[in-house]
């Protein structure tokens, strides 16, 4: 089975996205004027992009050490806990979680307070599944914008 991208984006839609992932806040009118667009075109545009599925969403970033959650930790989980993965839903200390490849079955970024809390999340998932979790000390390279440069001109 090929697999091809449906969508093709321009130099403009590439903007429009560059600039939202800025700041999602930015208004129509501003986001025009930053790609060199009238406010309708623009606002045209994001719909499309909306509507074929490219935007998704927009969201908030937080700091999460100010709400109380200074500890970030990843979670390799392994084992049993594919049969039981439908747990990882239920548990709001995880705040993403993915299946891959290799020999882990899914890696859960953590937000927790604590070490005792981070150890009380390893004791409910012991049971579960086997695990490796690994404590973050610094974030090194914060989220990247996606931009057509990451990808190959072939």
């Amino acid at each position: 089975m090929t697999y091809r991208n449906e969508i093709l984006l321009n130099a403009k839609d590439w903007l429009i996205l560059e600039e939202l992932q800025k700041n999602a806040r930015v208004s129509f009118a501003e986001l025009g004027r930053l790609v060199k667009m009238s406010r309708p075109a623009v606002t045209e545009r994001v719909k499309r992009l909306e509507d074929a599925g490219v935007i998704t969403g927009y969201g908030l970033k937080m700091d999460l050490s100010k709400v109380g959650l200074p500890i970030t930790a990843f979670m390799r989980l392994r084992g049993s806990c594919n049969k039981s993965m439908t747990i990882f839903e239920t548990i709001p200390e995880i705040i993403s979680c993915d299946r891959v490849t290799g020999d882990d079955d899914f890696i859960a970024k953590l937000a927790v307070s604590s070490i005792a809390h981070l150890e009380e999340l390893i004791n409910r998932l012991e049971p579960i599944c086997e695990m490796t979790t690994l404590i973050v000390l610094n974030e090194v390279v914060k989220e990247r914008l996606i931009s057509p440069s990451l990808f190959s001109k072939e």
